[in-house]
């Protein structure tokens, strides 16, 4: 067995998801990344915080980093932290010994562990592995966070923390998307790093950078003129700081007329002067320079109609071609892309590279009216001229398969298909128990077969292939999508992949009837031209894999990587209800009628009977039961079950609702998934204010689906329909407190509802 591979058995027997972590943090999967275990004069050492009962060792390890004041690898500090959220008993008993305090040891650990994973982060991005940069990134606010709140670390170490803390902020929010709270946090803590004594230049530009961020999720203009001013009353971070000005001020020129004097106009010729002045100090920000100023030439040229809140650099351009394609917004990118040439050739900069191919990708995967052929030879081209330049990168290797596959199934050039199937399979062999290789092979063995006519056998076997792997591999461990515990996503935050492969265990029948589910939608959002605003997973395989039990059927589908529903801030779910309800109601319509004489009430009455014997006797939970059924608003036409709760909906990078797990077949009455939605997560708050948002998102769909109720029956069907899943709430040993409150101020709204 390899080393790695021991590595990950051994942490995944007692912490499998800080096995996950490791190796999206780059701290496992190849020699190279394990150099820190396996380099270091401690190594014997290091090995003991692998095992479960390692917390003697974890104390004793603490212990000598602070006697000897001694440097050591992040993954080192994570272990340690493991430990002692793990086994607290043991941890604190341990650290008595050391004479050392549990609660100072932790908040101290946490606070070291975010410092280093910082820095990594840092030589990330220098080392022009923004993907990782990022990962990490994350992982050190989190615990940034957690060593601030807990209000022991020294004045000198939280002013470094909350610093730091907004730096990270700023830099990921370049690059992908930051909730709003996190950004709020940052700014907070941004003003009590200064107020601590934190005035370097670069703390005051990346506090710019987080105004112009706030600004662009909230669309107030004053957040623009609050950075601005920043810089006027702090003119020693001028210099440095003109990207971050630019931005704020391409936006105001967003935001204002256009006309020569105007101040759109002053503002992008303040702009292209910052532009022509910077000196940028990277070659990440050499390559944000480029793409600023070929917006702002054509903000300044021609009568650019760009929303302001969509310039973020590449997130929001990127999160724009996915949502509002046109012609003139492919245009700018071919010249945002020509701009970057000269850094990809003459200089070979990755960062170039990595902007141009996620660019170009966005364009092959959009409308195919608006590409020109220099678009799919520039995309295979780049994407391989990255993966020269980033050899040790597995998933950029796999990248360039991906473009030459596209290309090839838009082009029919064969060659590129083979190009393809020769990376995947070079893949294979320098990564065995990668999954994403196998993938790549099987899809690329699906087009030439189709191409053939021939048999599909060897294509089947490669997606069992990859199917077995991927639910046997440590580095994958299961994913709680769509309230289940046997999907599997192999999804590499290393990577630049946009989407997500997942593997479902299930029985051939479900199988058979999500992946026409799943077509079957995909179809109709496509006809009715609302691709900007909803996606589905694209079914693609389904094979037979070794079972014990029914679940011998895997069914293999791809969709967008986002964040589910469920794990939404509740100021960003209210903000997708009615999308989702949208989206329902355009699946309820396409998902087929229900046989003739066939009741909802029925599966209905067995989850009823299970909930209401937790609660009382049986002849009492029986008698319940049947006072439901008299009230039941069986008059309602039924609908496919959709499963609405909140796991089984993401939201994207472009703000696009994903739906996922369609593998129900069962029928319910129209209605029944709005409640399950809003309610199973309590998504919308137990009070009068509230009830009225139940009751409007229930108008939206019903109407949505042509179906025409009275306001009185409306509300009946809601008060019903919510006091089952109140009961469920109320029973389940799964939810928390939290839930089980809901459901008795559920009940307490419905009964208050009744009687006005």
């Amino acid at each position: 067995m390899a080393p790695n591979d021991e590595y990950l058995n051994a942490l995944n027997a007692w912490a499998p998801n800080l096995g996950e972590v490791f190796t999206t943090l780059g701290y496992l999967g190849s020699p190279s990344s394990t150099a820190w275990l396996a380099s270091s004069p401690r190594s014997s050492d290091l090995r003991l915080l692998f095992d479960a009962d390692g917390h003697v060792s974890a104390s004793e390890m603490w212990r000598k980093i602070l006697r000897e004041d001694e440097i050591v690898a992040s993954p080192v500090f994570m272990l340690i932290l493991e430990h002692m959220r793990r086994n607290p008993v043991d941890m604190s008993s341990s650290l008595k010994d050391v004479r050392l305090d549990f609660s100072k040891s932790l908040a101290n650990i946490a606070h070291r562990a975010a410092d280093a994973l910082y820095e990594d982060a840092k030589g990330s991005f220098a080392g022009h592995e923004i993907d990782v940069a990022i990962a990490r990134y994350r992982v050190a606010l989190s615990e940034f966070r957690f060593s601030i709140e807990s209000q022991v670390l020294t004045e000198s170490a939280r002013r470094i923390a909350t610093g730091k803390y907004a730096t990270a902020v700023a830099m990921i929010g370049r690059w992908v998307q930051v909730s709003p709270a996190t950004v709020s946090r940052a700014l907070s803590y941004s003003k009590e790093s200064m107020t601590l004594g934190n005035l370097k230049p670069e703390t005051l530009t990346y506090r710019l950078e987080l105004l112009v961020q706030q600004f662009d999720q909230t669309g107030d203009e004053n957040l623009l003129q609050d950075a601005l001013k920043l810089l006027s009353e702090n003119p020693k971070i001028v210099e440095g700081s003109e990207l971050a000005e630019v931005e704020a001020r391409l936006r105001l020129a967003l935001l204002s007329d256009s006309g020569i004097g105007s101040v759109r106009f002053q503002q992008l010729k303040i702009a292209k002067l910052k532009l022509t002045r910077s000196r940028p100090r990277g070659s990440v920000d050499e390559a944000r320079c480029r793409v600023l100023s070929t917006i702002v030439e054509a903000a300044k040229q021609t009568q650019l109609d760009l929303p302001a809140r969509s310039m973020a650099i590449p997130r929001g351009l990127l999160a724009l071609m996915a949502t509002q394609p046109s012609a003139k917004l492919w245009g700018i990118i071919r010249c945002v892309i020509n701009n970057l040439e000269y850094l990809l050739t003459d200089r070979g900069s990755v960062p170039a590279a990595v902007l141009s191919a996620q660019f170009l990708r966005q364009m092959v995967d959009g409308p195919s009216d608006l590409l020109k052929p220099n678009d799919l030879s520039r995309y295979v081209n780049i994407t391989g001229s990255l993966s020269e330049m980033a050899r040790s990168n597995r998933h950029v290797q796999w990248e360039a398969g991906a473009a030459a596959l596209s290309v090839a199934k838009r082009t029919g050039n064969l060659d590129l298909a083979h190009r393809a199937q020769d990376v995947f399979t070079e893949l294979c062999t320098l990564h065995p128990t990668w999954p994403l290789p196998r993938i790549g092979i099987a899809r690329v063995k699906d087009y030439l077969d189709g191409l053939s006519g021939g048999e599909t056998s060897y294509t089947t076997v490669s997606w069992r292939e990859a199917a077995i792997l991927a639910l046997n591999s440590p580095i994958y461990a299961r994913s709680n999508l769509g309230g289940r515990n046997e999907v599997f996503a192999v999804a590499d935050a290393r990577g630049f992949l946009s989407e997500t492969f997942v593997f479902k265990r299930t029985t051939k029948e479900k199988a058979d009837h999500e992946a026409t589910m799943l077509t079957s939608l995909r179809k109709v959002i496509a006809s009715r031209g609302d691709t900007s605003l909803f996606e589905v997973p694209r079914s693609l395989a389904i094979v037979e894999v070794p079972s014990e039990d029914e679940r011998r059927w895997v069914h293999v589908s791809q969709r967008a990587a986002g964040r589910l529903v469920s794990e939404l801030s509740a100021e960003e779910a209210l903000a997708v209800l009615e999308p989702i309800t949208d989206l329902l109601a355009i699946f309820h319509s396409v998902a087929g009628t229900p046989p003739i004489g066939k009741s909802a009430w029925r599966p209905l009455k067995d989850y009823l009977k299970m909930w209401s014997r937790s609660l009382f006797e049986q002849e009492h939970a029986d008698s319940f039961v049947d006072s439901l059924r008299k009230l039941f608003p069986g008059e309602l036409p039924l609908v496919r079950k959709r499963d609405g709760h909140a796991s089984n909906w993401i939201v994207d990078p472009a703000g696009r609702i994903v739906a996922i797990d369609l593998e129900s077949s069962e029928f319910i009455p129209i209605g029944y998934d709005v409640v399950q939605l809003i309610e199973d997560n309590a998504l919308v708050q137990a009070n009068l204010d509230g009830w009225r948002m139940r009751i409007a998102l229930m108008e939206r769909y019903f109407s949505r689906m042509g179906h025409t109720i009275s306001e009185s029956d409306l509300i009946v069907a809601y008060g019903w329909f919510a006091i089952t899943r109140a009961l469920r709430l109320g029973t389940e040993k799964e939810a928390g407190k939290h839930l089980r409150r809901h459901a008795r101020e559920l009940c307490g709204l419905i009964q208050s509802a009744a009687l006005t």
